[in-house]
């Protein structure tokens, strides 16, 4: 996911686009289907699907505190939809520079967590 969210970030016109474009890189790459764990949308409102595992419940609330956090900042800076923030999030380039702040979070949780697995 990093590497795809590198690739195609520099590149991409739209979020849309850029989505569109991790999303099929992936697929391919891992030859599955891929879901959607867990989502932040533009007023900083986190939801986190149910899982068995624990475990990937918490990467994925590690990963959306992570886009939580940006929103809310841009929320203090620009005001909750404005023009200004509209901007801010929907940016391309910001949107997959987040996703791989977010992507590295929720990995180095699980790299602290797996070994302590039994």
């Amino acid at each position: 996911m990093i590497a795809a969210y590198e690739e195609f970030g520099p590149t991409a016109k739209t979020v849309d686009q850029l989505e569109r474009n991790v999303k099929k890189e992936v697929e391919k790459e891992c030859d599955c289907k891929l879901g959607v764990a867990g989502t932040t949308n533009s007023s900083g409102k986190v939801d986190v699907k149910p899982d068995p595992n624990p475990y990937r419940v918490k990467a994925t609330e590690v990963h959306e505190a992570v886009h939580e956090k940006a929103v809310k900042n841009a929320i203090a800076k620009y005001g909750e939809n404005t023009p200004a923030f509209n901007k801010w999030y929907l940016n391309p380039h910001r949107w997959a520079a987040n996703e791989v702040r977010a992507y590295s979070a929720d990995i180095k949780y699980m790299e602290q967590v797996i070994p302590t697995i039994k």
